[in-house]
């Protein structure tokens, strides 16, 4: 029964990242790009920073360990349903679901934390000059 469990799960870990995968696979060429030259695999052209490569990667790492986080969440209640009648591994599958649970609501606050540093500390986020934003004129005569 628990051979037949891990495989399950790992044929859907499997099928998950080649999901994850497969638009990466399908687009590498570049749609109605020509073949002349090297293209950025960043794709932030010539203004790309090391600040915005860095936050970008923070960014993907922290979606990695969200998406793993979520995972452990989903075989910890799998397994709580299936060893229902097991004292011992009903506990174990509760500290693994709040583990996970507290590994997810890290990966949100990184993210968060990451996102307020690089907008507003490192302003990696764009400038919303020119943006027709609310800026406030005086008025005339002072």
């Amino acid at each position: 029964m628990e051979t037949r469990f891990k495989k399950i799960i790992s044929s859907i870990l499997i099928l998950g990242l080649f999901f994850a995968i497969a638009p990466h696979i399908t687009f590498a060429q570049g749609v109605g790009q020509s073949s002349s030259g090297i293209t950025n695999p960043l794709g932030g052209g010539a203004d790309q920073t090391i600040t915005s490569v860095l936050t970008g990667i923070i960014k993907w790492m922290l979606g990695l360990v969200g998406f793993l986080a979520l995972i452990a969440l989903i075989i910890a209640g799998g397994r709580m349903i299936i060893d229902f009648g097991n004292e011992e591994q009903v506990r174990k599958a509760k500290m693994t679901i709040t583990w996970a649970v507290i590994g997810l609501l890290v990966v949100i606050l990184s993210y968060a934390i990451v996102n307020i540093v690089s907008t507003q500390i490192l302003g990696a986020g764009g400038s919303s000059s020119g943006s027709g934003g609310s800026s406030v004129n005086p008025p005339p005569g002072t």
